[in-house]
């Protein structure tokens, strides 16, 4: 491995670097439509990868749990029971999103984008009534810009974008497949990392390179865990809350709520103050206050 860190070898890899940037930045457009196909063929097994690496937690956790009992079935098969309660567990709250939550958030959302003329109204007195804003064409750009951020084609081109990573059916079987193999063969795959580590890392770096990702993992993994359960009890919490004070388009502002706290700063912000201005033209500043 000696010869991996001498002098003339990183000339080498930094001269090859060069060249291939220099080649790279030559043919962008040809470049670009490689890389296009390449990610279409490898889409599946990156929706794998993805898949097994949100789902390792939770089947490693129950893997565990299995082992402890003791006993020679779960000894034998706790990692398959795991895996196979986290892929049903998955596929019902899949099922619960799509026939209860899904439903009502586009019945929310139908609702609000035909009555947006009316809040645009309701907007536009209220500058005018308090001379905020005194320059007609400023409101009809607002107007324009509104009318086109959330019209119907707008909003089917963004669920076409959302639904596009996973429109094919072919796609998302293979892309399981391969996350239950990269979950029932993780020692396989860790040890296929670790080779690739000692290639490319000296003997003496190679410890402190496999804590370091081991490190990065786990707040990986803390950081989104904590942050999608923030999302999730924020959300849970906030659905009845606009209920209670009679805010239209509760179940949808719930979810916009849930899913903004996964934006950092500024995410929360926004998502506030669509509910509360949406809030003060439909029950009153009073109670807009108490959502705000």
């Amino acid at each position: 491995m000696k010869r991996f860190g001498s002098i003339w070898y990183k000339i080498l890899v930094i001269g090859i670097i060069l060249v291939v940037v220099n080649k790279l930045l030559n043919h962008v457009n040809g470049v670009y439509d490689i890389l296009k196909k390449l990610i279409d063929v490898l889409r599946p097994f990156l929706v794998g990868g993805l898949l097994a690496f949100i789902l390792y937690p939770p089947s490693h956790y129950l893997e565990k749990k299995l082992l402890a009992q003791k006993k020679p079935f779960f000894q034998k098969f706790a990692r398959s029971i795991g895996i196979m309660t986290v892929y049903l567990s998955l596929v019902g709250i899949l099922f619960f999103l799509v026939k209860v939550v899904w439903p009502a958030i586009y019945r929310n959302a139908e609702q609000l984008i035909l009555e947006l003329p009316y809040y645009y109204s309701r907007a536009i007195r209220f500058l005018e009534e308090y001379n905020i804003v005194t320059e007609p064409e400023l409101f009809e750009r607002l107007r324009a810009a509104i009318e086109t951020m959330f019209s119907l084609p707008t909003m089917s081109k963004y669920l076409s974008y959302l639904s596009g990573f996973f429109s094919s059916l072919a796609g998302v079987i293979i892309g399981i497949v391969v996350s239950v193999y990269m979950l029932l063969e993780r020692e396989m795959l860790r040890s296929v990392f670790k080779r690739i580590i000692r290639f490319l890392v000296s003997e003496e770096r190679q410890e402190r390179v496999m804590a370091y990702f081991g490190k990065t993992t786990s707040l990986f993994y803390s950081y989104f865990a904590g942050l999608g359960l923030d999302a999730l009890v924020v959300g849970l919490i906030s659905v009845p809350f606009f209920y209670f004070f009679q805010v239209p388009y509760a179940f949808l502002f719930g979810t916009l709520i849930g899913i903004c706290n996964l934006i950092p700063f500024f995410g929360p912000i926004v998502a506030t103050a669509i509910i509360f201005l949406v809030s003060l033209f439909s029950v009153g500043f009073g109670k807009a206050l108490w959502i705000l």
